[in-house]
This record gives structure tokens, sequence and C-alpha cells, in this order.
């Protein structure tokens, strides 16, 4: 049962739910214990005059290998296993959170074990069939080894894939083994979107919920000053003595707060990365007036989830139609939140548009419902019609839409001894139809780079290899319409972005003609108005790019 508590706060009494992982690992020995509302060693340190020592993780992760069919075309080639990919990088989160960390007198480290461990590899599940789950990274002896070489008083661990939850939980477990007293906190995109299962199913004593760039400064203020208190700290969750979970603050405020800064320091466009801000509809839109709030123009290059465009411009009466296994969908539950909410997709993209929104990338994948099918991916991106009518409203609200579809889909059998799923020709030349089609229907002719000034260079539709099939049927003959469309926006750059290239004109402070980017781009939702309606101008063109 979940209610409010206070006017900000949430309250889950009986929370129940269970993670699901496979037999073979150990079960945990921490669950269920009250979180730990202060750090013990961290009072000694103080005491000694030394700095509270904070270590920030990233688990080991695991990943699936499985043998590709016997007698296949794969076996022929040398390819004897299907392998998901390894993945590591940069743990900017992890490094933006211990700045700040720092700066506020904290002794911080990081270690990040996929990479420091990037050539160990073994089993840990066996999965049948020849198929194995993988732990790459560091092992369990050389964590410990590390973690109590730096005795922390507060061990952070960063989870940003669902798919690695298990192995975040299990770190929190072996960092409770080292010292009970350690005061364990998670965040990244799994636990903020799942944190009142994660807070209840998991060792760790806090979740830091969303933008962790201040939250988790507080939280580690109020777990080692004398006058600390957690209930104080926005953003964060964590279990009572009774097992309750208590959720400190509905929303954060530090979102606001950090845009509020970045404007102060100068900063006058936002890039969001995010393939999951449609997720939530309801969230995007708060965010939307954020930054309408702030008077930040912003782009959108992280993948906007058309499939939950799709739903949404479809309404009720589609949902209604769906089968309860795909309504159960995961993916599905915030849209049709937002739809009983009476949220449709156009005051969605409008509300993009007010906050100055101005160009999106837009996750179409694929025209096959098979394809889709056997990724896992929902079928709704491979509804054209809706497609074109979502990308035509953000077309008529000055926002730029540039596309991405896949080509050549290929996916391991289910089953051992069963055919892999390859996409046909055919159907690659459907995908290449769904890009073509709604390229010219929305006024884009020219498939090339645009004119565009340093850092601000929009994507179009490959032109394909010369002499080639791709070739002719993506780049318009000379003299064609698309060319003299190009030319014109060049010369417009010309024009109007000698002043301010590499700017964005914004109100007050235009640089070249009304209506116009550096670089001769129109950006109609924020001249004259804020994007409130359709403008009289020409729309700007969407952009497709095949991969």
């Amino acid at each position: 049962m979940s209610r409010n508590v206070s006017s900000s706060s949430v309250l889950i009494e009986n929370p129940s739910v269970k993670f699901s992982s496979a037999p073979e690992r150990p079960p945990l020995r921490h669950l269920g214990r009250p979180s730990l509302r202060r750090s013990a060693s961290d009072t000694r340190r103080r005491a000694r005059g030394e700095m509270p020592r904070v270590l920030l993780l990233v688990p080991s992760y695991t990943r699936v290998v499985e043998p590709s069919p016997e007698r296949s075309s794969f076996r022929t080639l040398g390819l004897d296993t299907f392998e998901v990919m390894k993945r590591a990088g940069t743990p900017i989160g992890l490094l933006r959170i211990a700045a700040g960390a720092r700066l506020a007198g904290f002794d911080v480290g990081i270690v990040d074990s996929p990479f420091a461990g990037w050539e160990q590899e073994r089993r840990v599940v066996d999965l049948g069939g020849g198929s194995s789950l993988v732990r790459y990274g560091l092992d369990d002896t050389q964590l410990r080894a590390l973690i109590e070489d730096f005795d922390p008083d507060i061990v952070g661990v960063q989870c940003i894939y669902t798919v690695q939850w298990g192995n975040a939980r299990a770190l929190a477990d072996l960092v409770k083994d080292i010292d009970p007293a350690i005061v364990t906190v998670t965040g990244g995109s799994h636990p903020s979107g799942d944190w009142q299962y994660a807070v209840p199913d998991s060792p760790y004593d806090h979740v830091v919920i969303n933008e962790a760039d201040q939250t988790f400064t507080a939280l580690l203020q109020a777990l080692t000053e004398p006058d600390g208190d957690i209930d104080a700290v926005p953003g964060i969750a964590y279990r009572r003595t009774d097992g309750a979970v208590v959720r400190t603050t509905a929303r954060s405020p530090w979102f606001d707060l950090h845009l509020a800064e970045i404007r102060k320091q100068g900063v006058t466009d936002v890039l969001i990365e995010d393939d999951h801000l449609l997720h939530d509809p309801l969230y995007a839109m708060s965010v939307c007036e954020l930054l309408r709030k702030h008077d930040l123009p912003w782009v959108e290059e992280g993948g906007l989830s058309l499939f939950n465009l799709v739903l949404l411009h479809l309404g009720e009466r589609f949902a209604a139609g769906m089968d309860d296994a795909e309504r159960r969908n995961p993916n599905f539950r915030n849209i049709l939140a937002a739809m009983r909410s009476g949220l449709t997709c156009r005051a969605l993209i409008k509300a993009m548009a007010d906050g100055g929104c101005y160009s999106v990338y837009l996750a179409v994948q694929s025209a096959n419902e098979d394809s889709l099918d056997e990724s896992g991916k929902p079928r709704l991106n491979a509804f054209q019609q809706a497609t074109g009518e979502i990308v035509e409203m953000f077309t008529e609200y000055g926002i730029q839409v540039t596309g991405g579809f896949m080509l050549g889909f290929v996916n391991p059998p289910e089953q051992r001894g069963g055919e892999p799923y390859i996409e046909s020709l055919e159907q690659i030349e459907k995908t290449i139809d769904y890009a073509v089609a709604h390229g010219p229907r929305h006024g884009l002719r020219q498939p090339v780079h645009r004119h565009a000034p340093a850092g601000h260079e929009d994507v179009g539709l490959p032109e394909g290899l010369r002499r080639t099939p791709l070739r002719q049927r993506l780049v318009p003959r000379e003299g064609d319409h698309g060319h003299g469309q190009v030319e014109r926006r060049g010369h417009r750059a010309d024009a109007a972005g000698a002043a301010g290239a590499g700017q964005r004109p914004r109100q007050g402070d235009r640089n070249g003609p009304p209506g116009h980017l550096p670089g001769g781009r129109l950006r109609l939702s924020r001249f004259p108005g804020r994007g409130g309606g359709p403008c009289a101008a020409s729309p700007p063109r969407p952009a497709w790019h095949l991969r």
C-alpha cells in the first residue's frame, strides 16, 4: 500500500516484490534490515581529524553467451557463439557526483569494475543447452581487497542497466559482508525508475532517485554530520525499522536548481540525451515546463521512444483492443497512466515546443513487426501512418525530426536447435521504403549534411555508394528541387549566420532574421512566440538515417 505521509513524501507500508534471479545464484544475506541513518565509522574518523571516505563502484557485469546453430551459415563463417556485447565506458555519473563530494570535503575513490577486469571472464550460471551467463570484470576476491584497502564509510554503486541489477544487489551484499556498518547507496536508471522495488529487495540503505549531482552530497552530509537528517534530503528512498519504504519527496527539486545554476553560468542551449524521457510522459511534461521556466532551448539526441508516442497518439480505444500481455508490458505502464490523465500526443509535442525544443531524434528502427518482435521491441514502431502523423505534428510546431532506422536484424534462436531470425532482403527493402516515403512526404528532398555551424550538424539520409541502386533511389537527380533547397539554406547561412555562428538566437538577442537559426535553419517554435502553435513559415525538414 502506498500513500502520502506529508505534502511531499511517499510511504509504501507493505512492500512485497521479490527480485527474480537464477536459482544457481546464492541468496542474499543482508535483506530486510532497516536502513542505516548514520555512519558510525565516519564519526570516529572525524574525531581523528580525517576526511570521511566514500568509495564509488561500477559492479562487475554479466552477459549471455550461447552456441550458434549446428550446420548453420554462422558456423561456416567461424561464428561458433552468439555473445551479448560487453559494455564499459567512462562512468560520467560517478565522476560528477565524486566532484561534488570532494568539494564538500569527502575523500572519494572510484572503481570501474568491468573496465578494470575487462579480460577476466567466468561462467556464473549454466542456462542449459550450452548457454551460459558469463561474468566479466573484477571478481569478488579482488573487489573485497579493494574495499577493505580503501576502508570506506560509505559505498555508492551505480546501476544504469536493469539487466545488471542482480550484480548491483550482489555487490551491496558483499559490502555488508565486509562490514555491516558501511552505509550503502545506489542510483542510476534502474533504481531511479523502480525505487519502490529496489529499496525493499536489496541490501542498499538508500536509493538516490534521478538527479544525483546535489542529492548525493546532501545525503553524505546528512549521514556524517552531527545534526544530519536524512528525511530532510530531497529525492532519496530508504527502509524504516518496520520495513516500510519512505521516499522523502515525491519529486526532487535538484533538476530545477541545476538548470538555474547552469543558466547563471551562461549556458544558452541544452542537449538532452535521454532515450527514457518519454517513457513517463507526465514526467516529460514537468521537464518541458522547467526548461521553459529557465528559457533554455533544447535538442534531444538520445532517441525518443516512438512506440510510446504511437500508443499515446492512437489513444485509449486502440489500447483497449490490445491483448492482455501487451497491455501488461512495463514499457506501456506510464503511457496508459498518461492517457487516463487526459494527455494526448499533440499536447505533449506542443509542450515540448513551448519548452524550447527545436530538434529530436526519433528511434523508428524498422518497418517490420516481425523484426521488432523477435528483438523484444514493441511492434508499434512499424505503424507507418501513425508515425507520419506524429512527424507532421513535430514539424507543425517547428521541431526538426531526425529518424533512425536499423537494417538487417539477426537474432539467435530462442531454443537450442532452432533457426535464428534473419531479416530478409525484402524486409530490409521495406524499411528503406519506410524511410524514403516519409522523407519526401514531409519536405526532405536532398539527403546530405546540411549547412550548419560547428557542433550543430544535422545528419541526413546516407547517399549510398556511387553507381548502386541504393544511391540511385536516395539521391535526387541533378537539378532536383532538393538541391535548390540546400543551396538556399547555405545562402541564408552566409547572410544571416555570420554575426553569431554557433549560437542560438534568443528573444531580445537575435542573430539574423527573426525565425532563423545561425546557419540558416528555421526554428519556428520560438519566433515570434515560444512555439505555442503552428507557424506560417516553411516547416523544418525531417532528416532520416539508416544504420
